[in-house]
């Protein structure tokens, strides 16, 4: 059962991770033509953007998410490599 719950954590993790790469590569490389938290419409890249996006705290708090479950959706798996290569 636990194990069950584990693997669920995971797969969601997998989902969430879909979603805030998603979001990441929509606002920050496509931001030219979205204008999506720009301030400065012509440039997605642009100092101004860069630095109203740094002061917003959805910014920081998504970042720090999609570390926490990348780190635990990687290292979930390589656990899981790791048990099943070797002899039990």
């Amino acid at each position: 059962m636990r194990e069950t719950k584990y693997w669920t954590w995971h797969m969601a993790a997998g989902v969430l991770i879909l979603v805030l790469l998603g979001l990441h590569m929509l606002i920050m490389h496509l931001g030219g033509i979205t204008n999506l938290f720009s301030p400065n419409a012509g440039e997605a890249v642009s100092r101004e953007n860069s630095l109203y996006r740094d002061s917003l705290v959805f910014f920081t708090v998504t970042y720090i998410l999609l570390l926490g479950i990348a780190l635990y959706h990687g290292l979930y798996g390589l656990r899981n490599i790791l048990f099943e290569l070797t002899i039990k």
